[in-house]
């Protein structure tokens, strides 16, 4: 055993939003359901699937192209097309179910080696989100999810969203 600090390779970092209608009293609360639940044209989907922070007054449409910060959106199939993400906007903006949002971080140099790009990020999330839904008490067959590898940051980092059909 050495005396040597450790050093995690993976932070996740998970939050939850409930219904808009539970934060009456919390504005600021309520403000991050709309942007998780895709209530404005700059949402959280946006955000995943560009890799962009900043609020820009620009067309959805505008913001697909972006591949500087991000691969793009993608669920347990692939790449979510533009349909699909319109789709999956309209499903976030409907439905009463708590909506998470995880973040998985991972050191520079862990992150380079086990989850270098889209392909492996894709490949880690399909096998173990099933694995931590069932975990977590929740039916994988249930869940819609999507996600998005970032690489605008020193270390890599996956942006996670995702909510049950059937509360």
């Amino acid at each position: 055993m050495t005396n040597e600090p450790q050093t995690n390779n993976v932070i996740v970092k998970l939050r939850f939003y409930q219904t808009k209608d539970h934060y009456t009293d919390n504005p600021e609360m309520a403000e991050h359901r709309d942007f998780v639940s895709c209530q404005d044209s700059y949402s959280y989907l946006n955000y995943v699937h560009t890799g962009a922070s900043e609020n820009v007054s620009s067309d959805y449409e505008q913001y697909i192209a972006n591949k500087e910060k991000s691969f793009g959106a993608f669920n347990q199939d692939g790449l979510l097309n533009d349909e699909q993400k319109l789709d999956l906007r309209h499903q976030l903006q409907t439905t009463q179910s708590v909506i998470w949002d995880m973040i998985i971080s991972f050191r520079e140099d862990f992150g380079d080696e086990y989850c270098r790009d889209y392909e492996q990020a894709y490949k880690f999330l399909k096998k173990e989100l099933p694995k931590f839904f069932n975990r977590a008490g929740l039916y994988s067959d249930n869940i819609v999810w999507y996600a998005g590898l970032h690489e605008n940051t020193e270390n890599k980092h996956i942006h996670i969203s995702f909510f049950e059909k059937e509360p």
